[in-house]
């Protein structure tokens, strides 16, 4: 038994000999030996022990120095006397496997391997045993079982080793089954009992109701760290258990330019510590208010300190909203790993019926309203940095913090046991976290001079469509006022169609705009064209000047994962995600996002990905075909409903075709049709009449749809991703609303899923292929790299490809997934 490399330690095989034999005998036909004797469990044995010494099982488990092998033995055990109905729901093993239990430990003995077992002891405690005794030697210990009851054994130096399933079980394994790390596993196991031990324990909806309560209760008795003493005897306890809840404190909200000023950590409900690091009392702090600033460890020293449980892939780290504390840790070169995070468990869970926010779900699931920030730092020209909160307050603050996401997380993890529930959170939302916060802190280089430029133009261009209103109106008034637009419109011009809502006022909105418009009048195209240019000023061309970090020259966006029901990402401070693409304004906003010397950036678009979805969830045929030969999808369509050949197609039918097609994905009805093709309604819904005939599966799929979200209460994604929909049983125009989301929800939140996986698969790509190049923005179906120009033609054939199979292995689309590349100097070029 060679070794494949030399281990530095001794590393002892412990072999559950009898789960071995269980294994063995069911996973066989059954055998014979010529006189008839049953062999079919010795030969599926030899063969499990035979792969261990030759080692063949996987690279990944070192070879052993030492190998038991450890079987029960027949008889009662000393638990038997304590409890005497201890197993009594154990059936006997059945009768042909009677009489290979002692071949079987011949075979083990001819092998040449210590055949271990004792008088009234299980398996399972001389393994424990010799676990122990491996530690008190510092070796190396490798359990060969995949008895749940052994994985409380496991620690850094023990792990298990599943043989059926060659799958290595660590302390991440075992918090991924059970929801706690080994240490606790025997806790779980005694609320949860075993029926095979016949230890079933009822736990009643009352006792349910005190563990809650204990949850609920108890907040405020918080430590604040401020000796070496109190710092290292929190880490001590965080090595015994391996797991704590943290949240950091900062000089301000926006990660590029926040300092560190205190961090806190829960490791139980109630128990939690805040540990000062930053607190610096004001000039209008009194000398005796100055007392509270004081006894603070050093930042360096703390970090240093807590760097290892940080970074310790072992040591689960909790939080809320986790993705700030991982890019504030960044900055003092700490690379957090191993973490979960609430808030993402809870958008998980109940994505559409509430907020993820901590004090939302504090209310809602613990019945504690939590201390308000601002009760601290104030509002308005008074509000004070976190920095300049005394310490006593600072640590009844932030330490609740960390205990409530404890107790969120002590909720919420078993509540993810549900497969497709738990596989979007731990393959999707989880994993995405780093790779947000890495593309965050790359930011995006903008030319300041353009946006000051296009501004500039944008307020002549506003200028002139406002004389234009008002020469048509015979009056000036404010056009951004509802109320005195709606006066112009419908009282003083007369235009048909004005409703007023219950305030008294008449709508003016762009359904209202468009429909006026529709009909040829100037006056709403101007209102309309005048809004839009004036939002596309007042968000991008003058906003995003003041967005621009002094230290990076970029603009750093933030990306939140829970904002949208569906999973698509969202984008704030500053919002870059609605910069229109379709017009030439919004074209010259994107001229503005630029690249360094000798970069380039590179633009990869999935083409049409929603409809090659909705072809796929509704089996819609003509569309599968279309898109599986390369057909332009939207000639396809208007051949299809206007029964013309293709190559007789005009370019406003393909136009028709195209509206149709996109906007059947979110419900569209033959008013907003109408709107879009500026055309009246009758001809719209004879559209989408013919577009149903053609493709009866949409209908279909748009009913059974609508029903299952009204039977469940929610749609899911193709990935399982749950999108609640609370208001599908409603009336009037909000159930109108709540059908199209409920239509829609699986198409975008696959969409989203699959662009989730392509982003959290491409820094790896960059790793395993040497590449420098960054990814530094997501818009919907599209990601953005900048790009050294030497690495644009690697990077593009690379990327293309793990966006296309992004779905792999999770899924198989009926269609090909297609992405579209672009490489310019700057985002609109690209």
């Amino acid at each position: 038994m060679s070794p494949k490399s030399q281990n530095p330690k001794n590393n002892i095989y412990l072999i559950d000999g009898s789960g071995f034999i269980f294994r063995a005998y069911y996973a066989l036909p059954p055998l014979t030996r010529s006189d008839g004797l049953p062999v079919g469990a010795v030969s599926g044995f030899c063969n499990m022990i035979y792969k261990l010494l030759t080692n063949k099982l996987n690279d990944a488990i070192s070879a052993p120095t030492h190998v038991v092998v450890v079987f029960d033995q027949k008889g009662p055990t000393f638990r038997s006397k304590i409890y005497p109905d201890y197993k009594m729901n154990r059936t006997e093993p059945p009768i042909d496997l009677i009489p290979q239990f002692e071949l079987i430990r011949e075979a083990t003995k001819a092998f040449g391997l210590a055949c271990i077992e004792m008088e009234g002891y299980e398996a399972d405690d001389i393994i424990a045993t010799y676990v122990e005794l491996a530690l008190e030697r510092n070796w190396e210990t490798t359990i060969i079982s995949s008895d749940k009851d052994l994985m409380q054994l496991v620690s850094k130096s023990t792990i298990m080793w599943d043989t059926m399933k060659n799958k290595k079980i660590g302390e991440k394994e075992v918090f991924e089954k059970f929801g706690v790390y080994p240490p606790s596993v025997i806790d779980v196991q005694a609320l949860a009992g075993d029926s095979i031990d016949n230890k079933q324990n009822a736990i009643e909806f009352d006792s349910y109701n005190s563990f809650s309560d204990n949850l609920k209760s108890n907040f405020g008795n918080y430590e604040t760290i401020d000796t070496k003493d109190k710092l290292e005897h929190w880490i001590g306890k965080i090595y015994k258990i391996y797991f704590f809840a943290i949240d950091l404190e900062t000089s301000s909200l926006d990660e590029i330019d926040a300092n560190l000023v205190g961090i806190s950590l829960a490791i139980e409900s109630g128990k939690a510590c805040y540990i000062p690091v930053g607190h610096i009392a004001s000039e209008q702090n009194t000398d005796n208010d100055k007392n509270n600033f004081k006894g603070q460890l050093s930042l360096n020293y703390v970090i240093d300190k807590l760097r290892p449980i940080l970074e310790d892939p072992s040591i689960l780290k909790i939080g809320q909203n986790i993705k700030f504390d991982y890019k504030i840790l960044l900055k003092y070169s700490v690379s957090l790993c191993s973490f979960e995070d609430t808030m993402l468990m809870s958008y998980s869970l109940n994505a559409g019926l509430h907020r993820h926010n901590l004090d939302t779900l504090s209310e809602m699931f613990l019945s504690h309203n939590p201390i308000k920030i601002e009760s601290l730092i104030g509002t308005g020209k008074n509000k004070k940095t976190f920095s300049e909160i005394p310490i006593n307050l600072a640590t009844k603050y932030a330490a609740e913090d960390a205990d409530i996401t404890f107790r969120l997380w002590k909720i919420f993890r078993p509540m993810l046991s549900e497969k497709k529930v738990s596989a979007i959170y731990n393959n999707i939302e989880i994993n995405l976290i780093s790779v947000l916060a890495k593309i965050e802190m790359n930011g995006i280089r903008i030319d300041e001079n353009i946006l000051s430029n296009l501004s500039t133009q944008f307020l002549n261009k506003l200028n002139f469509l406002e004389e234009k209103i008002y020469q048509l109106s015979k009056e000036r008034f404010n056009i951004g006022s509802p109320k005195q637009l709606g006066i112009i419109l419908f009282e003083k011009l007369g235009f048909e169609g004005g409703k007023k809502g219950k305030n008294g006022t008449y709508s003016t909105d762009v359904d209202v705009l468009e429909s006026l418009a529709s009909k040829g009048y100037n006056f709403p195209e101007y209102v309309l064209e005048w809004r839009q240019l004036s939002k596309l000023r007042s968000t991008y061309t003058e906003s995003l000047q003041n967005h621009i970090k002094t230290k990076t020259g970029r603009v750093h966006t933030s990306f939140l994962s829970s904002g949208a029901t569906t999973g698509r990402l969202s984008s704030s401070n500053p919002n870059l995600q609605n910069i229109p693409i379709r017009t030439e304004d919004g074209k010259k906003i994107r001229s503005a996002f630029i690249t360094d010397k000798g970069k380039k950036l590179v633009s990869f678009d999935y083409s049409q990905i929603e409809l090659r979805i909705l072809a796929h969830i509704a089996k819609i045929k003509n569309l599968i075909n279309a898109f599986k030969d390369g057909q332009d999808i939207h000639s396809q369509t208007a051949s299809e409903v206007f029964q013309v050949p293709i190559e007789d197609l005009n370019p406003e039918l393909r136009r028709q075709a195209k509206a149709i097609n996109f906007g059947i994905i979110y419900g569209i009805s033959p008013f907003g049709l109408a709107n879009n093709l500026r055309i009246p309604r009758e001809k719209a819904k004879n559209f989408i009449d013919k577009y149903f005939d053609r493709y009866p599966e949409i209908k279909n799929y748009m009913d059974q749809t609508i029903n299952k979200a009204k039977e469940k209460g929610y749609v899911q994604t193709l990935f399982g991703r749950k999108i609640h929909t609370p208001n599908i049983n409603s009336k009037g125009p909000a159930a109108g609303f709540a059908k199209r989301s409920a239509i829609n929800a699986p198409i975008q939140g696959t969409a989203a899923d699959i662009i989730k996986l392509a982003m959290i698969k491409i820094p790896q790509l960059f790793i395993n292929n040497n590449l420098s190049a960054k990814m530094v923005l997501q818009v919907h179906d599209e990601l953005l790299f900048e790009v050294p120009d030497k690495e644009v033609e690697t990077l593009k054939n690379k990327v293309i490809s793990q966006m296309e199979n992004a779905c792999h292995p999770f899924l198989t689309l009926d269609v090909p997934l297609k992405v579209e590349f672009g490489v310019g100097e700057n985002w609109n070029s690209a």
